[in-house]
């Protein structure tokens, strides 16, 4: 009897080629650069399709969880959010940030997947998880200058719209970072902002001591010394950073400001070679535009210039030299303003204009203390000014840019107090009803507000006022 031979081997056969044919029919797996562009023309579920069969072909590929979680990221901020809500939700961001986490399982060096997730948590509007992730890529990567200038961003970035988790991720960075200048730099500008100068400035001379020979962590010491008044310091500082690096004008610039104070004629001899603008590199153009026209004086050579015109004047007056001081804090020279209204006083106490100057600077630099300590000073100056004096700003002036001042410290039944001593509060109706607010007199507030929104000059007042007046604080009657 003959033995039939097994279908087996054909079944496999049929089978090996059905799945052949498949695997013909089967697109090919999208490149980086493929997912890159679909992502770029906003083709979103294209790219999140084509990054999730990458991560089905190869789940321990690293870049293809990466170009998922970007898909889904960049999916999610398309959206326009709900008002005042974050700018994805909080399933989206653990979507995201579960393929980032694979990546980083896969490939732990992957610094920018370390950065990703700050932004996936930030866009979440999750200040403690992004506090965490700042932390974590720090210690992850605590020799990166690179990673600490990235991280320094995010800190940066929050300061300027006065976001209260600036103050957190700036020190996490900090602490992470002691011996990175721009790092210790950002830092300490924002303690200074806080009204810290004394803390900031010790860690800015810590700092000059752990990294001898850097021209930053000099040159913003001596800013720091400049705010205290402590100008015979700053020029020492200056003097040594300028020897470092004979290229930084502004430092030059600025040791000649503070000069300026002790030693006129040394100040001179620094100032005028700055007067000229540097000459541009060879092969570049001497002709610069900028908003359709020649480009003006850069500010250290038009501050160089006003400088050296009033060093070159035997017995420039107080009203020259307090241009110039305007001029440098117009320019972004704060500490050189500074020094320049202390050679303005030297030569006349009672110059209220002088005094309000120095105020200016030390509110623009967040230091309201020392801010407060001039107002206080050009209040008393009215008190034994000549009567035949004529100063730019009047006793009313003084007094409220001295209540504001107040009431940024806290000392809001001061500022009322200040307000309480104009001989005409009229002008400023609107600000004593935000102080009576924060002290808790609502009615007071109230009433104020009302007159504000009725009989009120000033059109944005008036709306605030307006606006005020809706909110739930207010829509309670008496």
């Amino acid at each position: 009897m003959k033995l039939r031979r097994p279908l087996l081997p054909l079944a496999v056969l049929a089978l090996a080629a059905a799945l052949a044919g498949r695997a013909a029919d089967a697109a090919p797996l999208k490149s980086d650069a493929e997912i890159k562009t679909l992502m770029g023309a906003g083709r979103w579920d294209e790219a999140i399709a084509a990054a999730r069969e990458r991560v089905a072909a190869a789940p321990q590929e690293a870049e293809s969880h990466v170009l998922l979680g970007t898909s889904l990221f960049l999916k999610a901020r398309s959206t326009p959010p709900p008002a005042s809500g974050p700018a994805i939700t909080a399933a989206e961001a653990d979507a995201i940030a579960k393929e980032l986490e694979a990546a980083i399982a896969i490939a732990p060096d992957r610094k920018d997947v370390y950065l990703g997730l700050i932004d996936v948590e930030t866009a979440a509007g999750r200040d403690d998880r992004t506090l965490e992730q700042v932390k974590r890529c720090a210690a992850q990567f605590p020799s990166d200058p690179k990673a600490a200038a990235s991280l320094i961003e995010y800190g940066l970035e929050r300061q300027s719209r006065q976001d209260p988790l600036a103050g957190p991720i700036l020190q996490a960075v900090y602490q992470a970072y002691t011996k990175v200048p721009p790092v210790v730099i950002a830092y300490a500008h924002y303690v200074m902002s806080t009204g810290e100068l004394d803390q900031a400035t010790e860690m800015l001379r810590i700092a000059t001591t752990q990294v001898p020979n850097n021209v930053d962590l000099l040159e913003a010491l001596g800013d720091a010394l400049g705010y205290k008044l402590d100008f015979g310091g700053a020029a020492k500082v200056y003097g040594s950073a300028s020897a470092l690096d004979t290229t930084r004008r502004g430092v030059r610039l600025k040791w000649a400001a503070a000069l300026h104070t002790t030693d006129p004629k040394s100040a001179m001899v620094l100032v005028e070679p700055l007067r000229t603008e540097a000459k541009p590199a060879a092969g570049a153009p001497t002709v610069q535009l900028k908003e359709g026209g020649l480009q003006g004086p850069s500010r250290i050579t038009r501050c160089a210039s006003m400088l050296w015109k009033v060093l070159s004047q035997s017995a420039p007056s107080g009203l020259e030299i307090h241009n110039m001081a305007k001029t440098f804090m117009q320019s972004g020279f704060g500490p050189q303003a500074l020094a320049e209204t202390q050679v303005a006083l030297a030569r006349n106490h009672n110059m209220v204009e002088v005094w309000l100057l120095r105020a200016e600077v030390y509110t623009r630099a967040g230091l309201d203390n020392q801010a407060l300590e001039a107002l206080d000073k050009a209040d008393e100056v009215f008190d034994a000014l000549d009567p035949a004096a004529r100063p730019a700003y009047s006793h009313d002036e003084v007094l409220a840019a001295r209540a504001a001042s107040q009431s940024r410290l806290g000392h809001n039944a001061d500022a009322l107090a200040s307000y309480a001593r104009m001989s005409d509060s009229g002008r400023y109706t609107y600000q004593m009803a935000i102080v009576n607010e924060k002290l808790g007199h609502i009615e007071e507030a109230r009433a104020l507000l009302q007159k504000v929104a009725v009989t009120g000059l000033v059109p944005a007042e008036v709306e605030a006022a307006k606006a005020r007046l809706e909110t739930e604080t207010y829509r309670k009657k008496p």
